[in-house]
Parts: C-alpha cells; structure tokens; sequence
C-alpha cells in the first residue's frame, strides 16, 4: 500500500509514524520517503530525496518531544541507523512511505 505523499494534500506526519509502528508490528516493511536532512543535516547527497526501511521506532532518550528511529539506508556502511530527532523536524523532512510484505 502506497502512503507516500505524491500530490501536496495535507497529511499528518506524526499519526503516519504511529501507524507505521503498527504495521511493523502486523509484520509489514515500511519504506519512507524523507528528504535527506532528516538523517544527514547538511551531508551533499546526490539526490535530497531519500527511501529509507524503518526497522523500529523506539523510544526517546534525549527528549520527550523526540522521536527516535532505527533505519537501514545504503547511504550508511553498516546495517542499521538509529536517530532521534524533534517531532517537528521529522514532520518536515517526511513524505510518507510504502508498506509491504516479504515473503
């Protein structure tokens, strides 16, 4: 199921990550598309858009207003990426994403 942001209609960000950690938990993949800044700040991507798997999202430890992240991205060596963030920089940076199943 596509819930990427294609056209600008309004979305909330905040209720897509609480519906992407319950489709983590019905066992689905979810693929979001962010701008780079979200994980990178000013790091010179080649392209600011950027598909990301969210693996998990956990819970805060710097701030409550936080959301922190745990990702695998190719623009990073290693498996996985965690990342806390504002809420408000999350919202800004996200797009929406696509959630399927391997089988």
């Amino acid at each position: 199921m596509d819930k990427s942001k294609i056209m600008d209609a309004p979305m909330d960000e905040l209720v897509m990550l609480e519906e992407m950690t319950l489709d983590l938990e019905d066992g689905y993949e979810c693929i979001m598309h962010i701008n780079a800044a979200m994980i990178a700040g000013n790091f010179p991507w080649p392209t600011r858009r950027h598909w990301v798997v969210l693996k998990k999202v956990l819970p805060p430890t710097l701030s409550p207003d936080n959301v922190k992240l745990s990702f695998f991205t190719w623009g990073y060596t290693g498996s996985q990426a965690e990342i806390e963030m504002t809420k408000a920089h999350f919202a800004s940076n996200f797009f929406g994403y696509i959630k399927c199943k391997v089988r």
